[in-house]
């Protein structure tokens, strides 16, 4: 077991098989030495576990495992990208954006315009 994969353990993390793609995308794509995933939902066992909005369906605390959910699916497919391997490679995320459908009561998505092009994303959940 790889030293990344030993860690999530600690946290009670295990990286299971990557989900199937829920529409037309390839879940990843490599170029030289970099591995860009696609965007994911939060899906576990083929299923979405979480569909609605935040602060109409469900709490701030429940889009955070929604968020946790998508980020281990991540991994999942950046492990099957990676041959099985997390550390064979030099891995830096150059960027990771967050989409968050928002209730009527503000909680929801702010974007900061210029941290995108820092190279990085500037959505937060907030309260309005």
């Amino acid at each position: 077991m790889s030293t990344v994969e030993s860690r999530l353990n600690k946290l009670g993390i295990s990286l299971a098989a990557p989900p199937k793609p829920v529409a037309a995308y390839v879940p990843y794509t490599i170029s030289g030495n970099q591995v860009f995933v696609s965007g994911q939902v939060p899906v576990s066992d083929g299923a979405l576990k979480y569909v609605g909005k935040l602060g109409a369906d469900f709490s701030v605390e429940v889009g955070q495992a929604a968020a946790q959910l998508c980020a281990i699916n991540i991994l999942s497919v950046l492990k099957e990208a990676c041959e099985g391997d997390l550390e064979g490679r030099n891995c830096t995320v150059q960027g990771l954006d967050g989409c968050i459908a928002e209730g009527k009561d503000g909680i929801g998505r702010k974007c900061d315009k210029d941290a995108t092009k820092r190279g990085g994303s500037g959505c937060h959940l907030s309260e309005s």
